[in-house]
């Protein structure tokens, strides 16, 4: 009779973490659907402004769609496949690497600061001993 009780008991609490896994995981999936569409937009807004500077010549508006064209490709290739978790690489490499496909790398370098997040908050400015003094 014990054995029974603590095998229910057993059952009950696997069932409990189960439907609490699978609450995460759902919570988690949504979550990445939107981060990853966030990130999308933010690559794709950055090299749409590195391809059509305002600065380009006329003469060069051919090869600025066709860069277009070849962006939207490479976007969806690596957007669509779910397995390939793009959405939690920071979204200056993803630009980076797609501006270099591109052949858009200098024009990225010049222009990164103006799109990419800092990884982590700036240095102390100061010595160790000023910054001691302060507080």
């Amino acid at each position: 009779m014990a054995f029974g009780r603590f095998s229910r008991s057993v059952q009950r609490s696997l069932a409990l973490r189960s439907r609490a896994a699978a609450d995460l995981c759902a919570g988690d999936k949504a979550d990445r659907k939107a981060r990853r569409a966030r990130q999308r937009n933010h690559v794709t807004s950055a090299l749409h402004a590195l391809i059509w500077d305002p600065d380009l010549a006329p003469e060069e508006h051919d090869k600025a769609e066709e860069r277009t064209d070849d962006l939207q490709e490479r976007l969806d290739a690596l957007y669509d496949d779910e397995e390939d978790r793009i959405e939690d690489r920071a979204v200056g490499s993803v630009i980076a690497g797609l501006a270099c496909s591109l052949e858009l790398s200098d024009e990225w370098r010049r222009r990164a600061s103006d799109w990419s997040d800092p990884p982590h908050p700036p240095p102390l400015t100061g010595t160790v001993a000023e910054t001691k003094e302060r507080r």
